[in-house]
């Protein structure tokens, strides 16, 4: 075989390979539109957040990631291009500080930079800040950036320590670029139609970052079902009107707390029932293994003098309805 042969094929080979490796990943350039504005993200595409040219407002790029699962190489692969697209508009001479490690422990990313990270005050600021936070955020179970400096804590622009920052900080950018959403499909479990096990439905939705992803499942399970759904058997769980205070996941645990008014709310089905239709829907998320519930912060009380709080609650596979060739 001639060399031109070889070198030809050698270079198909490149080629090829080329696109298997970029085969996952897909970026399309985006602007940052105008006030309130909203995109819909399909489910493997991502929003890549980086300053402008002058550094004074956020732009951003979708990259497209259908290949990628594992949270850390996500991650990895976020800080990346948002490191290519930032590089192309800092000025000359501007100091680049080192991303030393990415962590991922169940909600939390912690970014660890090296000595040259606080030396730039743009690459600092909290546009900086609300790029890779507001990136980092959309991977699935993700809520909290920690931003280190060779293992310590960064300092903010009034002196104060900076250190678990989740997108929520940043809500008031939300005018300066698109709501970030994307289709989502939970899987939720309501009571069944006497109101003795839970039934699992699989829900395509709009999930909107304005929100954890935790507060989304049980606003989609006080929202209740459908005219449709209560003809295919499911009945609504919780109490029509109830409140959360607040929800938050740490360390595997999710953390729900009622608003005081839950007790005095009319009941259309047990308390078991309306528990564990959250706990169950809750677990269904990898970094959840348990579920927290409190009232006004108070969780050494019992939920309608029937079950005690103080103790968080694990999955129960028994109260659900197992479908034919279902396992659970």
């Amino acid at each position: 075989m001639n060399r031109k042969k070889w070198i030809s094929i050698l270079l198909l080979i490149c080629i090829c390979a080329t696109s298997v490796l970029m085969g996952s990943c897909d970026k399309k350039s985006g602007k940052i539109l105008s006030g309130n504005s909203q995109v819909v993200l399909d489910e493997d595409e991502y929003f890549i957040y980086y300053l402008d040219k002058d550094n004074t407002s956020l732009q951003y790029k979708i990259l497209e990631c259908d290949d990628v699962n594992d949270s850390t190489e996500m991650a990895k692969l976020f800080m990346d291009e948002m490191s290519d697209l930032m590089k192309k508009n800092i000025s000359e001479g501007t100091v680049i500080s080192k991303l030393n490690s990415i962590e991922v422990n169940k909600s939390i990313v912690t970014l660890d930079f090296d000595k040259d990270f606080t030396k730039n005050e743009i690459l600092t600021g909290i546009l900086y800040r609300a790029c890779i936070v507001l990136t980092l955020t959309q991977i699935k179970g993700v809520e909290y950036v920690k931003i280190t400096e060779v293992g310590q804590t960064i300092i903010d622009e009034n002196g104060n320590a900076l250190n678990m920052l989740k997108a929520a900080d940043y809500a008031n950018f939300k005018d300066g670029f698109p709501y970030t959403q994307k289709e989502v499909e939970l899987v939720l479990y309501y009571a069944n139609t006497d109101n003795t096990m839970l039934k699992k439905k699989n829900e395509k939705c709009v999930y909107d970052y304005t929100v954890s992803y935790e507060e989304f499942v049980i606003n989609k399970l006080i929202e209740g079902v459908t005219e449709k759904d209560v003809e295919n058997g499911y009945k609504t769980t919780l109490p029509k009107g109830t409140v959360i205070d607040f929800v938050y996941t740490k360390d595997g645990v999710c953390y729900v707390d009622f608003d005081e008014s839950i007790m005095n709310k009319v009941r259309t089905t047990s308390t078991e029932l309306i528990l564990y239709s959250i706990i169950n829907s809750l677990t269904e998320q990898a970094y959840v293994s348990k579920v927290q519930f409190s009232v006004e912060g108070e969780s050494n009380i019992k939920l309608y003098n029937e079950f005690d709080l103080s103790e968080p609650f694990t999955r129960n596979v028994d109260l659900i309805i197992k479908e034919s060739g279902e396992n659970q």
